[in-house]
């Protein structure tokens, strides 16, 4: 839905402006978001959950689009009855402008028994000199007057004085289409976000305290398959299709983690799993719909499973299943099901009151940007649009924090203080561009290949993820110079740890490099192996984007160096790192992303260092190197806005019988001897203090099974290439 274009004279705009200088609104904001495989059809379910048409053409999501802003039209003390008449109607910019315009003449109504705020003015300082208002803040000091109906009406009066109400006659002639005023509304931010895995490992920098999750499942497709990664664009396809190296229950598993690490501490959101190509369903051999489900409820995390949305709540099915792309009468009563379960979940959240000038002030960085036509503003620039809605410099820096914290505008005050993003596409824009042109590198298609490698610097970029300054030269829309040029988005990548410098305008971007077969750890002879670990992040493993950002952290702040050979990276793919060891010592650290439950570090020297030597080696930077791994996890968990992301370190099982299985962790018995996990029955070898070596000289071992539960306390550790192994107190 589109209102026309509605121009309004300069006077009347100047009223408004002046309108929302003063009150606040009372508001109820949530955020829902879209997550699953590409392909899966998140796009047509969002449109067919507004009761919108699907997108004309084929096109491939972005990492994380802008969310679609809508407001709930039923206030009702919503019940399933009701659930019919529950719509969500996306509102434009000017629709929301409107809203606010029409929320003014209301405002003081939700002040009943307060003094109406008055201006008051203080000679300010150098640029600051302005007229400044007391804050929304101030309105719970005020003592209440005797006459409220009559400050009332004099405010309504000075309203109509302005030309407030007929600007809105006139935007209404025009043919805009408010939805009432803004006060008092249910509104959801609706996010959609890219379902490749390459995104998948970045969209989390973008993602916090969603509200409701709406996982997408293809029911054509069995969810032990890995889903065929297609990229298009405006209908055409870009690259190669391959395989994701997650499974489809793997991807909702990272999904789920997403949605809920991302969210406060204490918090998680409501899950709802919408199924889409109902009518292919059939193709599905072996694996019905309940079969899916159980599969599904097996892998939601405990802390999720009293969150999770049925479709029946007495026959406990899970999915929510549809034809999105034409949905019939029965999806239109599912889909109806889902906006009341959003809508009461919405109406569970409290409303909070909110200055009218914050809203104004969004409104106002956009007409400007629009008309400056860019999507990028000083913070200066933006400073001066806050003075006509009388912002000092504290109180700005107040309003800017909030629409940041709110996704509204992105500032990121660590690394580009004067940058203002109106529009966060235009980052979004950066790494697609380069998503795009990595995929049709890899892809060697001749009608694809002859313009991309035209670029100066493609072949680091094909071969090994890295960009270069020349290839992000080439990309030029967004660019405002001296404000926002290639250095300051290689500054933000590198802050976001997207990437990371290898070298002289060299940079790694690891999201883009080409995944590999997972490497049997028993690779090399025995001699050439000293020590190995495991990084456990539980049954559920590492989340999306840790190991990409771990190797990031890992470059920038511990300076570790990739191995290299004519100046690129040898060894190197999206799961598995190569680096020399700290210092001036012999040998190399590999560290693999398993795709399953833990990081493996392993630590090697060349075939003409003896094992003594590579003993005494290891003594000495293990300890080092196990710390700076566990810190770089944190830092990556950190910026990814993750709150429970911490492993445990542990033994790598090598028992000779099992090595055609996938890597695997193992634990201790009560007797003291190693268990295999995947083998339970397996039960081999007494400890030994071998590998203290990972923990210091000087590092406790005690086992005391009778009284303590061994995992809780204990972490184990184990060489690659024998059965003995030793267990580590874990320090407090």
């Amino acid at each position: 839905m589109h209102a026309c274009m509605v121009v309004v004279s300069e006077r009347a705009q100047d009223n408004f402006d002046e309108a929302m200088k003063e009150g606040e609104l009372n508001y109820r904001s949530g955020s829902s978001f879209l997550m699953g495989a590409g392909g899966s059809g998140k796009t047509h379910v969002l449109h067919a959950f507004l009761k919108e048409k699907p997108p004309p053409v084929r096109q491939s999501t972005q990492c994380v689009k802008n969310p679609v802003r809508a407001v709930a039209q039923c206030k009702l003390g919503v019940s399933k009855e009701t659930a019919g008449e529950t719509r969500f109607t996306r509102i434009t910019d000017q629709q929301y402008s409107d809203m606010l315009c029409e929320s003014a003449k209301h405002s003081q109504l939700s002040h009943r028994g307060k003094r109406l705020p008055q201006p008051h003015t203080r000679r300010l300082e150098g640029d600051e000199a302005a007229v400044a208002h007391i804050s929304a803040g101030d309105f719970n000091v005020l003592p209440p007057v005797q006459d409220v109906e009559s400050a009332v009406a004099d405010i309504t009066k000075k309203l109509e004085h302005s030309g407030l109400e007929r600007e809105l006659v006139v935007r209404m002639h025009a043919g805009s289409k408010a939805a009432g005023q803004l006060d008092d509304q249910d509104v959801i931010d609706m996010g959609d976000s890219g379902g490749q895995p390459t995104y998948h490992e970045i969209l989390p920098v973008f993602v916090s305290n969603t509200m409701f999750g709406m996982l997408v499942v293809k029911l054509n497709e069995p969810l032990d398959s890995h889903p065929l990664v297609e990229y298009y664009t405006n209908g055409k396809p870009i690259g190669k299709p391959f395989k994701s190296p997650f499974t489809h229950l793997q991807t909702f598993r990272h999904c789920m983690r997403v949605l809920q690490s991302t969210c406060e501490s204490g918090k998680c959101p409501k899950i709802a799993f919408i199924g889409t190509h109902k009518d292919l369903e059939d193709e599905c051999k072996g694996e019905n719909r309940a079969e899916k489900e159980r599969k599904l409820l097996s892998i939601i995390p405990p802390t999720m499973r009293d969150h999770v949305l049925f479709s029946d709540a007495k026959s406990r099915r899970l999915i929510f299943a549809i034809n999105a792309k034409c949905p019939g009468d029965d999806d239109q009563a599912v889909l109806a099901d889902l906006r009341y379960l959003m809508l009461r979940e919405l109406q569970k959240l409290q409303r909070v009151r909110i200055p009218h000038r914050y809203f104004a002030l969004e409104m106002a960085f956009k007409r400007f940007a629009k008309y400056q036509k860019k999507a990028i503003l000083s913070k200066e620039e933006c400073f001066k649009e806050a003075t006509k809605f009388h912002f000092t410099r504290e109180s700005f820096e107040d309003a800017l924090k909030y629409l940041t914290a709110h996704k509204l505008v992105m500032h990121y005050s660590e690394v580009l203080p004067e940058v203002v993003f109106i529009n966060s596409q235009v980052i979004l824009d950066k790494i697609t561009e380069l998503v795009e042109h990595s995929l049709t590198l890899r892809a060697k298609l001749p009608t694809q290949v002859q313009a991309a490698r035209s670029v100066r610097g493609y072949e680091e970029l094909e071969f090994c993820g890295i960009i270069t300054r020349d290839i992000l030269s080439q990309f030029e829309s967004g660019y405002i110079p001296k404000l926002f040029e290639e250095d300051h988005l290689i500054l933000l990548f590198k802050h976001l740890l997207i990437v990371a410098e290898v070298g002289e305008g060299k940079y790694l971007m690891a999201c883009l490099l080409e995944e590999e077969a997972i490497p049997h750890p028993l690779s090399l002879p025995a001699p050439q192996v000293a020590a190995s670990l495991l990084f456990y992040f539980g049954p559920d493993g590492p989340k999306l984007g840790v190991y990409c950002c771990l190797l990031s952290t890992l470059i920038t702040d511990s300076k570790w160096e990739l191995l290299m050979e004519d100046g690129n990276p040898v060894q190197l793919s999206r799961n598995r790192a190569r680096f020399t060891v700290p210092g001036k010592n012999p040998g190399f650290i590999t560290i693999t992303d398993s795709f399953t439950t833990f990081f493996h570090v392993e630590v090697t020297f060349p075939s003409d260092i003896s094992q003594a030597k590579a003993l005494e080696v290891c003594e000495k930077v293990c300890p080092l190197i196990r710390e700076t791994v566990l810190t770089g996890i944190r830092k990556a968990s950190r910026r990814l806005n993750y709150n429970n992301s911490i492993p445990d370190t542990a033994f790598l099982c090598s028992n000779a019988e099992h090595r055609d299985t996938t890597l695997h962790a193992a634990t201790i018995s009560s007797s003291g001897l190693l268990t295999c996990t995947t083998h339970p029955a397996s039960v081999f070898s007494e400890m030994t203090e071998e590998h203290k070596i990972w923990f210091g000289k000087d590092a406790p071992f005690s086992c005391d099974t009778g009284t303590l539960n061994i995992m809780d306390y204990y972490t184990i550790i184990m060489p690659l290439y024998t059965y003995r192994c030793t267990y580590h107190y874990r320090p407090s």
